[in-house]
């Protein structure tokens, strides 16, 4: 089944994995790992330091490392789920 992290754009609410035509998973966590994804410290163009200076990590509207390897984990876990057609 086709899968994908979608990019990070705007404010974020999640990470999402869209697969199939038009389904969704969205994850969000701030569990355990409080430390932006490095795809999130690209998207903002900061270092760890810069964004933990520039109070970046205020609130819980970032991905964080574990957001994104489970969103990883999920997408390829989606991409060996075979789809057949029943008629």
């Amino acid at each position: 089944m086709k899968a994908e992290i979608a990019d990070l754009s705007g404010k974020y609410y999640g990470t999402k994995v869209i697969y199939g035509d038009e389904h969704e998973l969205t994850i969000w966590t701030h569990d355990k790992s409080f430390t932006p994804s490095k795809r999130q410290l690209e998207y903002w163009d900061m270092t760890l330091e810069q964004a933990k200076e520039d109070g970046m990590l205020c609130d819980n509207h970032y991905e964080t490392e574990e957001d994104y390897e489970i969103a990883k984990c999920i997408e390829i876990a989606l991409h060996s789920v075979r789809t057949y057609d029943s008629r």
